[in-house]
């Protein structure tokens, strides 16, 4: 009898475009019990990016097989990603206002409030610190 581990497998065996990975063996023991459980595991890309994953499970009670499609891969990852995520609440409001603030100060140096004869008149630099628009060509005029 075929399963959906082996029937997989064997459609997307030597096709064009597919690669994979070697299988990566990890044998993991639980303290104070000792069973023992030992996992397989091979992932596969397609040629559109898509990645499934093929996993098998071995312990005392038998084995297990599984096929994990896209989806399932993708959602691992993500909760991965989102773990490792060093971003905080406190972070991200930080950034947002350093955006805004960016944002504004460009509206104002395109409507002519950073405009340099106005700012030297007034006894103020010519460039306004923290306008992308004004910092960047005052940099270049220092370098030249």
């Amino acid at each position: 009898m075929v399963d959906r581990f082996d029937r997989v497998r064997a459609q997307i065996e030597g096709l064009p475009g597919y690669r994979r990975t070697r299988p990566t063996t990890i044998t993991s023991t639980m303290p104070l019990v000792g069973d023992s459980v030992t996992y397989v595991i091979e992932s596969v890309r397609d040629q559109d990016g898509e990645i499934m994953a093929f996993l098998q499970i071995l312990d005392t009670e038998g084995g297990m097989r599984l096929v994990l499609p896209g989806k399932v891969v993708n959602a691992v990852v993500a909760q991965h990603e989102r773990l490792f995520d060093r971003s905080t609440p406190d972070s991200r409001a930080r950034s947002k206002r350093q955006r805004e603030l960016v944002a504004k100060r460009t509206a104002d140096h395109e409507r002519g409030k950073h405009d340099p004869a106005t700012r030297i008149a007034k006894g103020l630099p010519a460039a306004m610190a923290g306008c992308p628009l004004c910092v960047g060509p005052a940099r270049l005029r220092k370098a030249s």
